[in-house]
């Protein structure tokens, strides 16, 4: 089960990765699928039927399914304003560069926020 919601989440992040623009709209879509699948995924791993048994079994979704942490940083990026993604780069060392390259950061804060001086002021800040 961790292969297959690996290989979806995979696929979701890949798309959302190609997009060059994403209207506050279409963000907001793009956040509450993902958010969903963060939500409604762990159950995959919840084999027993009493709820209290099962806080061991979410605890492991990220060791089964390898792109977990990489697609929770996306769902934050897609709602976060543009000082809260710099915060989150943290120079480099922060839990997004973790995940994302800087190409790919600046990629996703071209797609979206419009071209302001902020804006450039934040790409200039992810290094």
């Amino acid at each position: 089960m961790g292969n297959l919601l690996n290989t979806a989440i995979t696929e979701i992040l890949a798309k959302i990765m190609m997009l060059e623009d994403i209207s506050s709209e279409d963000g907001e879509h793009l956040h509450t699928l993902c958010q969903t699948v963060i939500e409604e995924g762990p159950l995959v791993f919840i084999p027993l039927a009493e709820e209290n048994k099962n806080k061991r079994y979410q605890e492991e979704v990220p060791l089964y399914v390898k792109k977990w942490s990489t697609f929770k940083e996306l769902v934050i990026v897609l709602r976060a304003n543009l000082q809260e993604i710099v915060d989150r780069w943290a120079d480099g060392k922060g839990p997004l560069a973790v995940e994302f390259s800087s190409s790919e950061v600046k990629s996703l804060i071209r797609a979206l926020f419009q071209n302001t001086e902020r804006r450039a002021a934040a790409l200039t800040k992810i290094k």
